[in-house]
């Protein structure tokens, strides 16, 4: 197929130039143009505008944009006597037609207007065609430029003319046109009116069925019918892809806004991605933009998507972590309370500064409980909180934002993590338990910090694991400390430590 075209290019080229040299021949020799001279230049001309033609549906614009100026040089070269020929003319007419739609699709719309109102100005009445897709010009210019008044306006003329002879091809473009102004308009009932008119005329034309089955999709897709409208997206494109590649580009736009608002975005990246990677597809600069735009949206889309769940689910993760803890500390005091009451009953006080010194001893003891409760509910939960964190951070991929995202939560909630509050917990013991600390220093002066901190979690009554929990070890590594604390405390394998540490604070 392609050195089929080669070889067409390649004639008409060799055309042009034969062209070039009767007209230096009738310039330089004042030699009149021959009926066959004529005829090669209309040749010519003609194929020109094929070439014209052929650029601009593959949406090579700049290349259509170098033979248009070619056509009308070569135009121009023509005597003026020899332009009132027939064929001249109606080649002329088709000049300035397929010059004002590569003008339209360049954007350069003044000047497209421009030629499209010459032509039907110089139509001859009799031309009922050629003024009928004059005015489909003049529309689809207008409609280019959002002006829908008279985009439609000018269909409606394209549609008027056509039926007087009945021109099918004409009638076609017409009712097309209007069905996409109504839809721009969101007139999507009467849009539905004239696609459904284009597909019974595209099956009479046996062409223009790809566009028109497109045209319908996109109307059911925005009367709300999806089935219907998939159904014919999928047609369209299939009768496309191959043949058509600016009429697969408008329809692919259509589909896959269709499936974003499906939440279909594997599917449309992938079509998209499949579109952009095709040699076809490579000059269609206006689509390609497209596509991008919709890699863009999906992006857009799927970021809000997982980051919206990201800050959803830790969010009910701080409520939950939050209720826990309330609930732990709330037994515990219950807990406090009771244990406190039925020492008072046990233990009566003789006088009144006792019961001062032992009411405040009591309130001091309940805040130290106090903390620790509250230290040892958050250690219990925060395990767990920070296995979901770590899970929603591996489930979000590599998506720069959203771990962005995930670091900011992770730096607010940076005050629970188990080693902060070991630090704090243990700072805050060592306040409070300042005299047993100045004994057990004094008694083993080769204990290490590290060493001192556990003993006072130990005389406090926690368990390996609690202690664990609260110190970010693992309860190996605590059982180890353990082990080497008794070494040098130089105890007994069968003296245990808690025992000890609490003859160190009675002594």
């Amino acid at each position: 197929m392609k050195s089929v075209k080669k070889i067409e290019f390649r004639i008409c080229i060799i055309r042009i130039w034969l062209v070039l040299f009767l007209l230096l021949g009738q310039k330089v020799w004042a030699v009149p143009l021959s009926d066959i001279s004529l005829k090669l230049m209309c040749d010519s001309l003609a194929g020109l505008l094929d070439s014209i033609s052929y650029c601009n549906n593959n949406g090579d614009l700049m290349r259509g944009s170098t033979f248009n100026k070619e056509a009308w040089d070569c135009y121009e070269s023509i005597p003026a006597k020899q332009k009132q020929n027939k064929t001249v003319r109606n080649i002329y007419y088709q000049l300035l037609s397929t010059s004002a739609w590569s003008q339209a699709l360049t954007k350069n719309y003044s000047q497209a207007e421009y030629n499209y109102t010459r032509l039907v100005q110089e139509l001859p009445d009799s031309a009922y065609h050629k003024r009928a897709m004059a005015y489909m010009g003049l529309s689809s210019t207008y409609g280019m430029q959002k002006m829908y008044d008279l985009s439609e306006k000018y269909a409606l003329y394209s549609l008027h003319e056509a039926e007087q002879i009945d021109d099918t091809e004409a009638m076609f473009h017409a009712q097309s046109n209007l069905g996409d102004i109504y839809v721009e308009t969101e007139q999507y009932a009467k849009a539905l009116e004239k696609y459904l008119e284009t597909r019974r005329l595209s099956v009479i034309l046996e062409k223009h069925e790809a566009i028109s089955t497109g045209n319908l999709a996109l109307a059911y897709y925005h009367l709300g019918k999806k089935g219907l409208a998939e159904q014919y997206f999928i047609e369209s494109l299939a009768m496309s892809k191959e043949e058509a590649p600016v009429v697969y580009s408008i329809i692919l736009t259509g589909y896959c806004e269709f499936l974003i608002d499906n939440k279909e975005y594997e599917k449309a990246r992938s079509l998209v991605m499949e579109a952009i990677k095709s040699s076809k597809y490579t000059q269609l600069d206006e689509y390609n933009v497209k596509f991008l735009r919709i890699l863009s949206e999906l992006e857009e889309k799927e970021h809000f998507s997982i980051k919206g769940c990201l800050w959803i689910v830790t969010l009910l993760l701080l409520v939950f972590v939050f209720c826990k803890w309330r609930s732990a500390v709330k037994k515990q005091k219950e807990v406090i309370r009771g244990v406190g009451t039925e020492m008072e009953v046990e233990t009566p006080l003789s006088d009144s500064d006792s019961n001062g010194e032992n009411g405040e001893s009591l309130s001091e003891s309940g805040n130290g409980n106090d903390m620790l409760l509250k230290t040892m509910a958050l250690t219990e939960i925060m395990p767990q909180f920070w296995k979901i964190v770590t899970r929603i951070k591996s489930m979000a991929g590599s998506k720069s934002d959203v771990l962005k995202g995930i670091k900011e939560i992770e730096d607010i909630l940076g005050f629970l993590t188990p080693e902060k509050l070991g630090k704090d917990f243990a700072f805050y013991v060592e306040q409070e338990a300042q005299d047993f600390y100045n004994k057990l220093k004094k008694k083993h002066p080769d204990l290490s910090i590290l060493d001192l901190r556990l003993c006072i979690l130990i005389k406090l009554g926690l368990n390996t694991k609690e202690i664990a929990n609260l110190t970010n070890k693992s309860v190996r590594g605590v059982e180890s400390g353990k082990f080497r604390l008794k070494k040098k405390l130089d105890l007994d394998t069968s003296k245990d430590i808690y025992d000890y540490l609490l003859e160190i604070e009675q002594s």
